[in-house]
């Protein structure tokens, strides 16, 4: 398999799972963290840094394609769950996150990038969306330092930082919930009383994914999915 056939693969991956016809009619939470690249990963028989290789290779392969487009914002929003504190993101912190993920991408070229592709990117979705009935958190183009990441950084007021579910994992162990153990999603909420969940948001930023998620089921999903990433 090669570096386009895996991007295209991923891109496939991410439209099924995220903007399928079941969400069509309804808000869409545009969550992409270590759970759903670990997933991806899994099912292909790669380790993260193949995916990131192929994604860096097809960066510049610029297409309409609007599959193409919701990969490579997918990786965007994955570097903004990467961060290990709960601190605000900025403008300077999200750029070398996102230079990390993508192994080491040169500043440089990071911003040549941004400024030739980011906002038509980013509009592009949001019209996809808009015809397509999902809606969607936006941003408006603007000036000025942090013009090109805004759009990233909005969405991920959605995405608990790895601070936020290491508190919150400690749930798992107050209900005897051990690492690894099979278990679906409706069996784990049988377990984890609802009503006292919030007593392990910690964090301010953890409260602020409650209250800018669409629905109690988009923070739920990431919790539960961190369940299988964790190591107790």
């Amino acid at each position: 398999m090669n570096t386009s056939q895996l991007f295209s693969i991923f891109c496939k991956f991410i439209d099924e799972r995220i903007f399928s016809e079941d969400n069509i009619g309804s808000s869409v939470a545009f969550v992409v963290d270590k759970a759903l690249i670990n997933e991806f990963c899994r099912k292909n028989n790669i380790v993260e840094r193949d995916l990131m290789y192929a994604v860096r290779h097809n960066l510049y392969s610029y297409s309409r394609n609007i599959s193409h487009i919701k990969g490579v914002l997918a990786i965007q929003l994955y570097a903004a769950s990467k961060r290990a504190n709960s601190g605000n993101i900025t403008v300077r912190n999200y750029r070398d996150r996102l230079s990390q993920v993508l192994l080491d991408w040169d500043m440089y070229d990071l911003q040549r990038w941004m400024e030739d592709h980011q906002e038509l990117y980013w509009e592009t979705f949001y019209e996809w969306c808009d015809s397509h009935f999902f809606f969607v958190a936006k941003c408006k183009r603007k000036s000025g330092p942090g013009k090109f990441v805004q759009y990233p950084i909005l969405q991920s007021q959605c995405v608990f930082t790895e601070e936020d579910l290491k508190y919150i994992a400690c749930a798992f162990v107050d209900y005897d919930l051990l690492p690894g153990e099979d278990i679906s999603e409706t069996d784990f909420w049988r377990v984890i009383d609802r009503n006292h969940l919030f007593s392990y948001f910690k964090t301010s930023h953890s409260h602020e994914v409650g209250d800018n998620s669409h629905s109690d089921d988009d923070y739920k999903l990431q919790i539960f999915n961190y369940y299988f990433v964790c190591n107790g």
